[in-house]
Formats: C-alpha cells, structure tokens, sequence
C-alpha cells in the first residue's frame, strides 16, 4: 500500500509466507462423520487429480454462503499399469474413472437423516492424458467435465489464465474459469490455478465463526492434543499445504508468487477443482446486490444460460 499511495517503496526484504501450515488444515474439523453432507448444504462437488497408478480425489458439500466441509478424500487405484511401460494406461485410467463414478452411483453421500445427496458436478485434471479423459468424460455423462489449469503455480498447463468477457459458439465466460469447446462437442473447463489455489488457502485461514470457512470430517479435539481423526488428516493437510503464496519486495514492488514446499500436492489439485466445480454450480462467498440476477445454487451456471436463452427467444414471457 504504502508504495502504491505514499510513493514509499517497501524496503527490500525476505519473502512473507501466507502464514497456512498443516495444523491449521488438520485442527478445522466439523464434527461430523466422513461421507455426511451436514445440514445447510446444498451442492456437493468433487475434484479429481490424475497420475499414472492412481487417481486422488476430494469431495465437498457446500452451503450457498461458501462455507465448505471436506465430506471426503482418497485415492481409486489405476489397475493395470507396467512401470515404464504406457502399454494399456488408456484403459487403466478410463476404467478407474469409471469405478469411482459407479462407486458413487451405488454408494452416495447423505445427510445425518439418511437422505441421499448425490454429487452434482465433478472436474477431472485433463492437464495429461488429454485425450482418454475427455472420452471418459463423453462416457460418463453431463455431471463430470475435464478441466485444465492455468497460471503460475505447479501443475499448470500454461503459466497465464485469460478470462473469456464475452460469449461465443466455442467459450462461455466464467468466474475465475470459462469453458471451452473441444472435438467431439466436449466442453474443457479451464481455470485460473493459481487464483482458485489461494482461495482454497483463503478458506482454512477463515475464522470458524465466519462464512466461507473450510472443515474436514471428523471429530475435534477439546484439548491442545489432537483427536484421533485430526492426526489422521496429517497427509491430506500436507498435500494442501505443499504448494503456498509468498509476497517479497523486489527493486521496490511488492511480488506474489507461489513456491513449492513439496511436489506431493495431488489433494491440493483435487480441492481447488472441487472449489471450481461449487462456483459453477452457483455457490457464491460474495453475493450479487440485491435485485441483480443471480443464478441458483440448484442447476447453478448451466440452468442459468438455458434461461438466458429462453428469455431471448421468448421476450414476452
């Protein structure tokens, strides 16, 4: 600030850390049990990262103010691979895919009462192996989409995001991320990595007390020691917390970037897709004023175009 409005430049010093660690992450626990959406939620979503012998994916119910609770995470095998060998991973990864998706179908999340909340949208990292998760995409249907990142952060698949202002037949505009039409009518969802990284950071640095805050399953501990389930969270919490944003004044401006603390952050990838998948199914931490359109959380960014359209077409309705 000060070098922006007092023509101060900051002096010259070592990079400020964002001040997440993985004890935060672990400590931030709901009190409910894995796979229970809690009461207030209304969306769930998953994430899905992608590697060779295994897939990581985070599952998310969310209340339409932004608060989000971590309802589960894990890892689906990729059977069939050879060790330096690509020799069938088409098929190994397509069929795990395939097995989480049914694994969900025949085994959905629910509320503390029993009522099934099945999960209303997941983005799977299409950054590799391109080609196969777009089929399986195409296979699975409407409530699963691949999904890229951009920026500066690790695993991106370029270092620059660009938003889509306007509509076209090939990209619908987004927030923080756009669609973009592919072969075969597949539509990739690209997103800002690095903006939607620092908001999953955001969420565990939020005060429990306020909207927009983040828990994981499991039960809290009343003491200094941790719970049983707050030490078990001990890796998940590494993977978000591999990756962090630093700040550090170089030749008298004020620099974010992110650094690598480890190269093991397949959760990280996973919740920031989760993240994504909740916006575009309309889950908002800041609200539109009051009389301004808004989509719904139910259907979200996709039944909000469909009645654009219809309104065009029908102007007396």
């Amino acid at each position: 600030m000060s070098t922006e409005y007092d023509n101060d430049p900051p002096e010259e010093t070592g990079p400020i850390e964002s001040g997440i660690t993985a004890y935060r992450v672990q400590r931030q626990l709901s009190g409910y049990p894995r796979r229970i959406v809690p009461p207030g939620c209304t969306v769930v979503t998953q994430g899905i990262d992608v590697r060779k012998i295994a897939l990581h994916f985070v599952a998310r119910a969310w209340r339409p103010d932004g608060t989000g609770y971590t309802i589960d995470y894990g890892v689906q095998e990729v059977l069939g691979t050879i060790r330096g060998s690509d020799d069938g991973l088409e098929m190994a990864i397509t069929q795990a895919i395939r097995a989480r998706m049914e694994f969900l179908a025949t085994n959905p999340y629910r509320t503390p009462d029993g009522q099934e909340m099945p999960v209303d949208l997941t983005l799977v990292d299409a950054g590799w192996q391109t080609q196969v998760i777009y089929h399986a995409c195409r296979q699975l249907g409407r409530d699963i989409q691949p999904a890229m990142g951009f920026g500066q952060s690790a695993g991106c698949v370029q270092a620059r995001f660009s938003e889509v202002i306007r509509p076209s037949p090939d990209r619908k505009p987004g927030d923080g991320w756009f669609l973009s039409r592919q072969r075969r009518g597949t539509w990739l969802v690209c997103m800002d990595a690095d903006r939607w990284k620092t908001w999953e950071h955001a969420r565990w640095m939020t005060a429990t007390d306020k909207p927009g805050t983040m828990f994981l399953y499991g039960e809290p501990s009343d003491t200094q020691a941790l719970s049983f389930d707050e030490k078990g969270h001990f890796s998940y919490a590494k993977h978000v917390t591999a990756e962090i944003e630093i700040e550090e004044v170089v030749k008298g401006r004020l620099v974010r970037r992110w650094t690598n603390k480890s190269d093991t952050n397949h959760y990280l990838d996973a919740s920031y897709m989760a993240n994504v998948a909740a916006n575009m199914k309309g889950v908002r931490l800041l609200r539109e004023p009051a009389g301004r359109h808004q989509p719904e959380v139910k259907g979200g960014w996709f039944a909000a175009q469909e009645r654009k359209t219809k309104r065009r077409a029908n102007p007396t309705d």
